[in-house]
């Protein structure tokens, strides 16, 4: 008989924890249709703090180099070899610019073709381990792929055979930058520090399996609406196509423009916007 007033006490305890489970949740449903009532990217203070950390070294540089902005801009504009970029079509014609081309498509193949298919590919390499993980290490090799065929289109195949380049390659690399204007650094470096920014508060808020289509994985990936959701749309590409255009702007000369620089970071860009739509539509 001493049992029942037992089971009564546990029926009532069971009872009041799933009562908060679901005040817990109901509170989560709550905020997170507050959050998109509000609509996505309205972190205005967040926004507001990059753009003054954006805006101030150029503050400084304009005030150090004593000239206007549309001086500054005007030569950075030099520097980057703008006017060229416009009249320039010969890569075009260079079979290597389409190898470079195709070569970085592959990701972005790869990605759609999980995508669509995910429940294939779940089946396929489930054997070999958990779905995701596996995606992105094949991810991070066909990555590894496409920074090594951007090393040889950039610096030719000879470079990277001879041990005499390689072994200056600290001294080449500082000359590198040497050679660049301020401006020109200032740019290229805010541009890929805020993609890697981006980047990196993707992989913070929903990790791993959020990054590399757990959704569609058999994961569970939490509904993010903080940073950076609330900041840009898109924040893992667009964070990759600004790190690119970083890339792309430090690399500009007038070898690079006329090999066809400018419409490589096009092309990425391109490709990534097509990888954020199939995401988002399909």
């Amino acid at each position: 008989m001493s049992s029942v007033p037992v089971q009564r006490k546990n029926a009532k305890g069971a009872a009041k924890q799933q009562q908060q489970q679901q005040s817990q949740a109901a509170a989560k449903a709550d905020e997170a249709m507050t959050a998109k009532a509000e609509g996505p990217y309205t972190d205005r203070m967040l926004q507001g703090a990059i753009f003054v950390a954006v805006a101030v070294p150029w503050l400084i540089l304009v005030a150090l180099e004593k000239q206007s902005p549309q001086e500054l801009a005007q030569n950075l504009v030099k520097d980057l070899h703008i006017k060229q970029a416009m009249n320039e079509r010969g890569f075009l014609d260079d079979p290597r610019f389409w190898y470079i081309v195709a070569a970085l498509s592959t990701p972005h193949v790869f990605y759609f073709i999980v995508w669509t298919n995910a429940s294939i590919f779940y089946r396929l390499v489930k054997p070999i381990g958990e779905p995701f993980q596996v995606f992105a290490l094949m991810a991070h090799g066909i990555k590894a792929f496409q920074a090594c065929a951007l090393a040889v289109w950039y610096f030719g195949l000879d470079y990277w055979l001879s041990t005499d380049n390689l072994v200056e390659l600290p001294h080449e690399a500082l000359t590198f930058l040497g050679s660049r204007s301020t401006a020109q650094l200032i740019l290229a470096g805010e541009l890929f520090m805020l993609g890697q920014l981006f980047n990196g508060g993707v992989y913070q808020s929903i990790g791993e399996a959020g990054v590399y289509y757990g959704c569609r994985l058999g994961q569970t990936v939490p509904w993010v609406f903080g940073f950076p959701f609330s900041v840009v749309p898109h924040p893992q590409y667009l964070g990759a196509t600004v790190s690119i255009w970083g890339g792309v702007l430090l690399c500009a000369t007038s070898a690079s423009v006329s090999a066809g620089i400018y419409a490589i970071g096009v092309i990425m860009t391109v490709f990534y916007f097509f990888s954020s739509m199939v995401e988002q539509h399909l």
